[in-house]
């Protein structure tokens, strides 16, 4: 069976930098490193709107407020804020009738508290979709673009490092990390 680790980089100089991914996929040919951009914001849950350890809180609530103003923006150019209002419904009926639980990273600066790089406006980010019916899953990347393109979801930025080349990736972004911008990525 596939092997799926995963880690982040090391936010602090003094945390340690010895868990590499690279030489792990390297040398096994049908395996990759997916690098992609991490969003400081809070873990949302949908349907029904819940955050990381809780519902009906100041998190999940902001998860819904972003979420239907999205939508709101995608679709309603079509007819204002009605048509987004109706495509955040229908996503979610969707969602509950085919046993879909949407993971969202929702930013939303100086409002949930502010950890990492300060955005200039509130956001969220698809990062999983779960089935979760009986025996629950999680949906393979190509389930969960077909997804978002569906429902006009923004996904992160992500990219596949084949076998061969992770080690010298991962230990490219490593020694860039701490110079790092969005456009220099």
């Amino acid at each position: 069976p596939p092997l799926c680790l995963a880690h982040f980089l090391p936010k602090f100089d003094n945390q340690a930098d010895d868990r590499l991914l690279g030489p792990l996929v390297d040398g096994t040919p049908s395996s990759f490193l997916l690098v992609s951009k991490k969003h400081s914001g809070s873990l949302v849950m949908a349907p029904p709107f819940c955050s990381k350890n809780a519902v009906a809180n100041e998190y999940s609530r902001m998860g819904c407020i972003v979420l239907r103003e999205h939508f709101r923006a995608v679709w309603g150019e079509e007819g204002g804020d009605a048509e987004g209002d109706a495509a955040f419904l229908r996503w979610w009926d969707d969602a509950e009738n085919s046993g879909l639980c949407y993971s969202f990273e929702v930013v939303v600066p100086r409002v949930l508290g502010d950890h990492g790089a300060t955005p200039c406006g509130a956001y969220a980010i698809l990062t999983a979709v779960a089935a979760v019916g009986e025996g629950g899953r999680l949906l393979s990347p190509l389930e969960v673009i077909s997804l978002a393109t569906s429902w006009r979801l923004p996904l992160n930025e992500a990219y596949f490092v084949p076998s061969g080349s992770a080690t010298v990736v991962e230990a490219s972004l490593r020694a860039s990390r701490w110079e790092l911008t969005d456009s220099g990525v």
